[in-house]
């Protein structure tokens, strides 16, 4: 394998890594670009010569996946965005599972959407196992409470 074919290599690895770090998601394309650069300058001698030739195909494959791709991934990987307004009482309302104790001051966890969550009570303490309600949401913390109505298995069908 060329020598500049593994220059590349190594370039488009640590962009693609580089990523990780600094968001955007812009150095990636330029990473695939140096790949790409890489395998072009391995599977074709005559560019092996110059570094303009190099450049140029880097230049064009990072710019082309960039203009093309990055719409699209960035779709995938922003996830859903949720407004105030659609999310204000959503959460509001439901009973959920203590899984470890949420006091006014202690923060615990719930278990809610198949997941654990943080959770502060505003005047009671819960131990894990209690059903609590959730009141409302302050970023990634609910505030629970004692449900309203006693929990009843056929209260969904409604």
């Amino acid at each position: 394998m060329d020598f500049m074919a593994i220059i590349w290599a190594i370039i488009g690895f640590f962009m693609i890594i580089a990523e990780f770090f600094v968001p955007g998601l812009v150095i990636i394309f330029f990473g695939t670009g140096a790949l790409l650069t890489a395998l072009l300058t391995a599977l074709i001698p005559g560019i092996t010569g110059s570094l303009l030739p190099q450049v140029l195909i880097w230049l064009g494959f990072s710019t082309l996946s960039l203009i093309s791709l990055r719409k699209y991934f960035k779709k995938i990987f922003r996830g859903k965005q949720i407004t105030s307004r659609d999310h204000e009482y959503d959460d509001g309302g439901r009973t959920v599972e203590v899984l470890e104790t949420i006091g006014p001051e202690t923060a615990g966890r719930i278990r809610y959407k198949g997941t654990s969550w943080a959770a502060l009570s505003f005047d009671k303490t819960y131990q894990p196992g209690d059903k609590v309600w959730i009141l409302k949401q302050e970023g990634m913390t609910y505030y629970v409470g004692d449900p309203l109505l006693p929990e009843d298995d056929d209260a969904g069908d409604i």
